[in-house]
């Protein structure tokens, strides 16, 4: 069946996520981090899988958004972790 807004939304209603790890995960917490992209990777890639009908390139698009979502929570740009410039 193909994806469709008809009817009310009901993916999001299980997502929770417990503040105390997210605050660990905003200061740099490692384990907290990974704790937070797991929890989100089954949404993520149900909305990409649906979004691109189950095409192959689904992995990849997951991952294209999970880390620079991932970089972002610590607060640190993916440009500057990434840029040659940061290198030297």
């Amino acid at each position: 069946m193909p994806w469709s807004m008809k009817g009310p939304c009901r993916m999001y209603e299980k997502v929770g996520f417990d503040p105390a790890m997210v605050a660990a995960a905003m200061a740099g917490n490692q384990p907290a981090v990974d704790e937070l992209v797991a929890a989100c990777l089954p949404l993520v890639y149900n909305v990409v899988g649906r979004a691109l009908g189950g095409h192959t390139d689904v992995d990849d698009v997951v991952q294209e958004t999970m880390l620079p979502a991932a970089i972002q929570v610590v607060g640190s740009p993916r440009s500057e972790r990434s840029s040659p410039q940061s290198r030297s």
